[in-house]
């Protein structure tokens, strides 16, 4: 079990996008958004809200859920995997009626994790 991009704290806004204003006064951001090894990002939208999960590999806990309002600064809000359950690779974030999934393969299976609120707490995974 290695500790690394998804021990990131649960409080600390973080973004490593350039901002440029242009002379009418438009924002606009430069990759990356993330800095870092943050592979296969899933974003879902629900409502003004935006929550993104990321492959995660080795690493615990995984699958960092992050928020953000703007896609441009995110905040880290819960880890879906509390601890090491093997390689995560290319998760799929939904939602759907209110209840927020994550799949991913593993082990040659597909898993799901779920959760009512995005912030947690996140069900144990179940090989579907």
């Amino acid at each position: 079990m290695a500790l690394g991009a998804s021990a990131i704290a649960l409080t600390q806004p973080f973004s490593s996008a350039r901002g440029e204003v242009t002379e009418a006064g438009a924002a606009t951001y430069c990759d990356p958004l993330f800095a870092g090894d943050y592979a296969d990002p899933s974003i879902v939208r629900v409502g003004e809200d935006f929550y993104l999960t990321h492959t995660t590999y080795s690493y615990a806990p995984g699958l960092t859920v992050w928020h953000s309002r703007d896609l441009v600064h995110w905040t880290p809000i819960a880890n879906a995997l509390d601890k090491y359950h093997g390689e995560v690779w290319a998760p799929d974030f939904i939602e759907h009626k209110g209840r927020y999934y994550i799949y991913y393969p593993q082990d040659g299976a597909l898993f799901v994790v779920h959760s009512d609120n995005p912030r947690g707490p996140w069900s144990e995974p179940v090989a579907r």
